[in-house]
């Protein structure tokens, strides 16, 4: 009876009531989300490491020239992409000469080994100090205009307050967003 039931709903509703209800209904199907059209820790990593002046010529070319910031942008992200996968093949070839080679050529390739990996934590720490110091530099610029807003509070009120009664539209609210927002957007 059941079954028939369940090719009934099936007909009707387009679903089947299971006939052992200890057994769990399967999940729904659920679309993957999209990928991130390129845009990933490479890309990222890429625009962290230009220089403030690169950046923001990148910054002024994104909104002149989209399509060739992100032409730009895939360039330097396959360099790193291309860099890190070749750092990543040595480090694996001096670990296999670090586990089958003779005494000499172990301590040999360890040696490259600690000397690899100092460098790209020098380099990651170079980055972080960067990265801390943009932050702190924002954050000076930022309490330096929450200030200025603090202090002419009441004039700004009052301004919007006439503007309001001439039927001037207020302005709209200042947007934070991404550094860039990507293709189309």
């Amino acid at each position: 009876m059941r079954k028939a039931w369940s090719i009934l709903l099936l007909a009707v509703c387009g679903t089947v009531l299971w006939a052992d209800p200890g057994k769990p209904a399967p999940e729904p199907h659920r679309e993957k989300p999209a990928k991130n059209n390129g845009f990933n820790r490479f890309y990222w990593r890429a625009f962290s490491r230009m220089t403030q002046e690169e950046r923001k010529a990148m910054m002024e070319l994104q909104a002149k020239d989209p399509a060739e910031f992100h032409r730009k942008m895939r360039e330097a992200m396959e360099t790193l992409r291309a860099a890190d996968a070749a750092r990543r093949k040595q480090i694996a070839a001096l670990a296999e000469r670090c586990r089958t080679g003779s005494e000499e050529e172990k301590q040999a390739a360890r040696k490259e080994l600690t000397e690899i990996f100092r460098q790209g934590y020098t380099k990651r720490l170079a980055d972080s100090r960067r990265h801390l110091q943009e932050m702190e530099a924002r954050m000076k610029r930022l309490s330096e205009t929450l200030k200025k807003k603090e202090a002419n509070a009441d004039a700004e009120i009052e301004m919007m307050v006439e503007n309001c009664i001439r039927g001037i539209k207020p302005p709209r609210p200042e947007r934070h967003g991404r550094p860039f927002p990507g293709p189309g957007k």
